[in-house]
C-alpha cells in the first residue's frame, strides 16, 4: 500500500518519491525562451484549489484573474492529486507555465500542461492556455520542451494526444510539435494524434 508521496526541491529539480518505491522521479524545472515550467505537485494543486494568492506565492508569479483555463476545473485538480499519489507510481508529469521577463514583476502564469502515463505505459499529452495568452506561441514552446523532457528523461517511444476539430489552435500546436493525425479520438467527436521519436 502506498505510504505517501514526498516532494522536495533540490538544486533546480523537484524530487518525488514514494515510501514503497526505490526509484526516484526527477521533475526538472524546465526553461524555454520565454517560459519557466514548474512541476505540478500535490502542494501546488492544493494551493491552486485554495486561492490565487497562495498559488502566486508558491509559484512566485502573478496569477491572472482569469485563472484557471476553462479545462482546468476543481475536479481536474482533484484528478491530478490522485494521479500524483497513485499506487504503483506517479502517473502525472505536468507543469505550470510561467511567462518570464527581464524583471521579477513580469512573471505571470499563462497555462499548464503535461502527460498522463496510462496503464499501457503510453503518455497522453494535455495542455491549456488562458484565453488572453493564446495564439502567441506559448503552447508550442512549452509542448516542445515537455516532449524533449519526456523523450530524454522517461525514454518514451510513443506519445498520444486528442483534441476537437473546432480547436484549430490546438491542432496547429500538435502539428508544429511533430504529431500526426491518426483518426478518431476516444471522446465522441475528438481527433487523435500521435508522435514517435
Amino acid at each position: 500500500m502506498l505510504q505517501g508521496l514526498r516532494s522536495v526541491f533540490v538544486s533546480g529539480c523537484f524530487v518525488s518519491w514514494m515510501n514503497t518505491l526505490t526509484t526516484l522521479i526527477f521533475m526538472d524545472i524546465l526553461f524555454s525562451t520565454r517560459l519557466e515550467l514548474v512541476p505540478i505537485t500535490v502542494e501546488l494543486c492544493n494551493a491552486d484549489l485554495a486561492s490565487h494568492e497562495l498559488l502566486g506565492k508558491n509559484l512566485n508569479a502573478r496569477i491572472p484573474e482569469s485563472w484557471p483555463p476553462a479545462l482546468v476545473t476543481r475536479e481536474t485538480l482533484g484528478e491530478f492529486i490522485a494521479l500524483l499519489t497513485a499506487s504503483g507510481g506517479i502517473r502525472l508529469y505536468a507543469w505550470y507555465w510561467i511567462r518570464v521577463g527581464p524583471s521579477p514583476d513580469e512573471r505571470i502564469l499563462v497555462g499548464s500542461g503535461g502527460f498522463v502515463r496510462g496503464e499501457d505505459n503510453i503518455l497522453e499529452l494535455g495542455y491549456s492556455v488562458l484565453d488572453e495568452f493564446q495564439c502567441q506561441g506559448y503552447a508550442t514552446e512549452a509542448v516542445k520542451i515537455m516532449i524533449s523532457w519526456a523523450e530524454n528523461d522517461l525514454r518514451v517511444g510513443f506519445i498520444k494526444a486528442c483534441t476537437f476539430p473546432e480547436l484549430t489552435g490546438s491542432i496547429k500546436v500538435l502539428e508544429r510539435t511533430g504529431f500526426s493525425y491518426v483518426g478518431e479520438g476516444d471522446e465522441e467527436g475528438s481527433l487523435a494524434y500521435s508522435k514517435t521519436p
